[in-house]
């Protein structure tokens, strides 16, 4: 098989964002310390968006077990490109997700993808 050409890789991804199909917020967070060295959240503006969810494999579930630890996790993907980061919070119907890491799951990615936890 041979290399993927860029508009083969722009219909895979445009298959890709067809896919997603839950309405999400994302609010990047910014962090500063309070009076009492308190760490505050600040949350950006809303960028509306879709999303995938998905369960995540064992293997993945081990090799971040130190972000993870015993906490709800999803493997969450994106249309290419969204604008997301780590420590941004993500508003899916009632849940509050946090993201703990930016994943690169393929050599020609078509999803940006991200391991996130439930908070609250």
């Amino acid at each position: 098989m041979g290399m993927l050409t860029s508009a083969d890789l722009a219909s895979l991804r445009a298959q890709a964002a067809a896919a997603c199909d839950t309405a999400c917020t994302i609010k990047q967070v910014t962090t500063s310390k309070g009076t009492y060295g308190e760490t505050i959240e600040t949350e950006g503006a809303d960028i509306d968006t879709v999303a995938l969810l998905e369960k995540p494999s064992g293997g993945l579930l081990a090799t971040y077990a130190d972000l993870i630890a015993a906490q709800k996790t999803w493997l969450t993907h994106f249309p290419w490109g969204t604008d997301v980061e780590e420590n941004s919070n993500l508003y899916i119907g009632s849940k509050k997700l946090k993201v703990q890491a930016l994943l690169d799951l393929s050599s020609y990615p078509v999803f940006t993808d991200c391991l996130v936890t439930e908070v609250g």
